[in-house]
């Protein structure tokens, strides 16, 4: 029984053995590095992503023709290096079809010292680390082998690099800018790179003071830290003198200084690929961004999204205090502007009869709704003639706190400026639907209700049922779930999201081909051939999005302690 029990735990110690001692993807990885991807290989993201429909999509009648035509540039390509006998082009192909381990990119920049060296006509303190971490069958000593022997057969000149127990080659000019050859150090393949490689590689390839990411592996990950690099900047700007305001406190005013960092994940999740991103910020102002901060509770709007809606989106948008961060910004200016800002609401007051802050903007809510039918936007992509077409399809919806007064305010603008003359009124749903054209261009159809106020722009048909197909949904209101379209997808979302949009790719990526085959008409006299072959494969697989059941991607937003945050998915 003994003997038993101590293989049995023998065995267990064994198991565990492997992955505690898995290399870590950020062994070459400084704390200070301003961005890090972490990706995984080739091989890997097929294994990854076999099973997600959008893989079938790329393979499928309409997309897998052109994916195939990429796989034998690819292989044309390795077999002409096979042909010039300068590369091991057998292991490059063993590479691409068996490796499975991870690519990680690092970038730093020492930005405390990037004014400073901008400011002596020197280049920028930056370096940069490119591995592939160990996979446990792939021999990635047999690849640095080989890149060596390419580097040698064309003999740039190197010199030999000892940093402690490590010894490298480099590709360096007099001044220490270059590249290291590729090598082995620690199982990882390694390049290291930068305008100072010899300064740095002490740090570069040290055992401590590593970064910390998240220790779950991504299909893709992507981390970007900007720190105070941004004021920095604005501080070099001012500086360099000549300019008659401060970048920096422009900056600081639109909240750009406050921030921080940005993490984004991609990857697999059984059918669907999702991703997430993530904005934090540090100290200061955060202006602008203050702006999309809501609570943790789903929009309120959501209630007027029709139930049959296939395409929409409702999101957290401070108005107000956009317009707070307008008037900093508008201060800031100082002399480059003729007015002060007090000057610009007094005129406004004085031309509208009423105050812009006070009796417009202080009645509006902080969500905004879009209404959008794919098919009709794609239609009026093309529209050459009225730029306004490129909204078909479309309304949009602003939260109201005081739909009454918000609209009596409004109608004292329109009439001070006479624009209610040419007004055109029509009755809909007990409530006053109002066309009229803006400076002579731009024709919009609007209503304002209790708690909303709908714009539609242009002349479309389509635009014009968006708006009613809302005030329809007003007079029975949904019970604030999400429309059956995206139920699914939210349902697999985190909790706590206070913004949706929905977006039907199959409409869009119409849109998109229309809209370029259009402007290379209009440009080049003509779409290329072989543009206007993937052109045409695009548009045939869009009917394949609905039927694998991809149609719809559904991104949810959310506000965190430090930032905020988007989940998609699709």
């Amino acid at each position: 029984m003994t003997i038993t029990r101590t293989l049995f735990a023998a065995s267990l110690l064994l198991a565990a053995l492997p992955a505690q001692g898995k290399p870590s993807p950020f062994r070459f990885v400084p704390a200070d590095s301003c961005f890090v991807m972490r990706m995984g290989a080739p091989a890997a993201w097929k294994q990854q992503f076999a099973t997600a429909q959008v893989t079938k999509w790329l393979q499928g009648e309409s997309l897998g023709p052109l994916v195939g035509m990429l796989g034998k540039s690819v292989d044309q390509g390795i077999g002409m290096l096979r042909e010039s006998g300068k590369f091991d082009a057998d292991l490059l192909e063993k590479m691409l079809a068996d490796y499975k381990g991870e690519i990680v990119l690092s970038l730093q920049c020492d930005f405390a010292a990037l004014a400073e060296t901008l400011m002596n006509g020197e280049d920028p303190p930056i370096t940069m680390t490119l591995t592939m971490t160990p996979d446990g069958t792939f021999d990635l000593a047999a690849l640095a082998k080989a890149c060596e022997g390419a580097i040698d057969e064309n003999a740039p000149p190197t010199r030999d690099l000892v940093v402690g127990d490590h010894k490298l080659r480099g590709m360096l000019d007099a001044g220490g800018d270059g590249v290291t050859v590729p090598t082995i150090i620690d199982g990882h393949f390694v390049i290291v790179g930068g305008n100072d490689v010899e300064q740095g590689l002490s740090k570069l390839l040290a055992n401590e003071g590593r970064w910390q990411g998240n220790a779950t592996p991504h299909a893709l990950s992507i981390d970007l830290k900007l720190g105070n690099a941004l004021s920095m900047f604005g501080k070099f700007v001012d500086e360099q003198g000549g300019a008659p305001i401060s970048v920096e406190s422009i900056f600081k005013a639109t909240g750009f200084t406050s921030f921080d960092a940005m993490t984004m994940t991609f990857d697999a999740d059984g059918k669907h690929v999702v991703g997430d991103v993530q904005m934090s910020f540090g100290d200061g102002d955060r202006g602008i961004f203050a702006a999309m901060a809501g609570p943790t509770t789903a929009p309120k709007l959501l209630k007027y999204v029709p139930a049959s809606s296939e395409s929409f989106s409702v999101s957290v948008i401070k108005l107000g205090v956009i317009y707070d961060v307008i008037a900093k910004v508008w201060g800031e200016l100082g002399e480059a502007v003729p007015m002060t800002f007090a000057d610009v609401e007094a005129g406004f007051a004085e031309a509208a009869k009423v105050r812009l802050k006070e009796d417009l903007i202080a009645h509006l809510g902080d969500e905004l709704m879009m209404l959008q039918d794919p098919q009709a936007l794609a239609s009026g992509v093309a529209d050459e003639e009225d730029p306004t077409a490129m909204f078909n399809g479309s309304c949009f919806g602003i939260a109201l706190r005081d739909g009454k007064a918000f609209g009596e305010s409004l109608e004292k603008v329109i009439r001070s400026r006479g624009l209610h003359a040419s007004r055109k009124t029509e009755e809909y749903q007990g409530l006053k639907v109002h066309r009229m054209r803006l400076a002579g261009l731009v024709e919009i159809e609007y209503a304002v209700t209790d708690d909303l106020l709908l714009v539609g722009v242009g002349t479309s048909e389509d635009s014009q049922k968006a708006l009613r197909s809302i005030l329809d949904t007003q007079k029975t209101p949904g019970d604030g779930s999400v429309p059956a379209v995206a139920k699914d997808a939210t349902a697999a979302m985190p909790a706590g999201w206070n913004g949706i949009s929905v977006t039907a790719m199959s409409g869009y990526l119409n849109g998109m081909v229309v809209g370029m085959e259009a402007a290379m008409n209009q440009s080049m006299s003509g779409v290329p051939d072989e543009m206007g072959m993937v052109m045409e494969a695009i548009k045939k697989s869009t009917g394949e999005l609905k039927r694998l059941g991809i149609d719809l991607m559904v991104a949810t937003t959310y506000t965190t302690a430090n930032g905020f945050g988007t989940r998609l998915r699709w």
